[in-house]
């Protein structure tokens, strides 16, 4: 098991721990709060996840003394947000082929996350011994409008998430500072030209310039994910997908401390 797939399951261990505490987890909808935005991300929203069902599964799982028990799994969501770079909510963890079909995780469960309008959402499946099943990554904007997600293990099987997804605005006093600060870029570029900056940028670049740059490149990390989820493309699309979300983070990390 990897150090990020033990990670995860700690998180989710300290989630349920927290849960049955009676402490106040992230799982039912955190409340937004006062933090840095990004343009090109749009609003910081709270994402209402309705997940229904997910398809695929295997019904039982041995354990090391050879005996036979049906299997569950849970669903963990994890997106970027105006106060965290990483915001994440789990599911309940569920039996397999129990309330739906063979080989169907039923849950008709409300989530709620915490994210931005325009950002890339991370979806992972486990299994009740905490094995990593497969993730998917999709724009918070195809999960408005698509329901059904193709949740993939990079060396294994391929299973169906259903869900449906809505957006609840929210206000927050940051969104004037950030408009305000793109507008700076955008006066800096009229009166220049178009704005190249050096891969190696050296101090005493403006802010606003830097600001400008990683608008630009979320802005077309954005559109290569609507893209290549559109084409049959030759290479692999999840490891591509995997790579786009770590893009993301990093660029609204770089954007944070500029």
């Amino acid at each position: 098991m990897s150090d990020s797939e033990e990670s995860t399951i700690s998180d989710y261990q300290s989630a349920i721990s927290d849960e049955g505490s009676g402490t106040s987890g992230p799982i039912f909808g955190p409340q937004i709060a006062r933090a840095v935005g990004f343009p090109a991300l749009g609003k910081p929203v709270r994402l209402r996840i309705d997940l229904q069902w997910c398809r695929g599964l295997r019904e039982f799982e041995t354990a090391r003394d050879g005996s036979t028990t049906r299997a569950s799994s849970f669903v963990r969501f994890e997106a970027i947000t105006a106060q965290d770079v990483n915001n994440f909510v789990w599911s309940s963890s569920v039996q397999v082929g129990t309330r739906s079909h063979r080989g169907t995780a039923q849950w008709d469960e409300i989530l709620y996350i915490e994210c931005f309008e325009r950002c890339i959402l991370q979806i992972q499946v486990f299994s009740s011994t905490y094995e990593y099943l497969g993730e998917a990554y999709r724009p918070v904007s195809e999960l408005l409008t698509r329901s059904e997600v193709q949740i993939r293990h990079p060396y294994g099987n391929c299973y169906t998430l259903c869900l449906s997804a809505s957006m609840i605005h929210v206000s927050t006093d940051d969104d004037a500072e950030c408009g305000h600060d793109m507008q700076i870029g955008s006066n800096l570029e009229n009166q220049h030209g178009r704005i190249h900056v050096d891969p190696g940028i050296r101090p005493g670049v403006p802010t606003a310039c830097i600001a400008n740059s990683l608008h630009t490149i979320m802005s077309q990390l954005l559109l290569f994910m609507e893209v290549i989820h559109q084409l049959k493309a030759s290479f692999d699309i999840a490891f591509a997908s995997s790579d786009a979300y770590s893009i993301q983070e990093w660029t609204y990390t770089a954007y944070r401390e500029c």
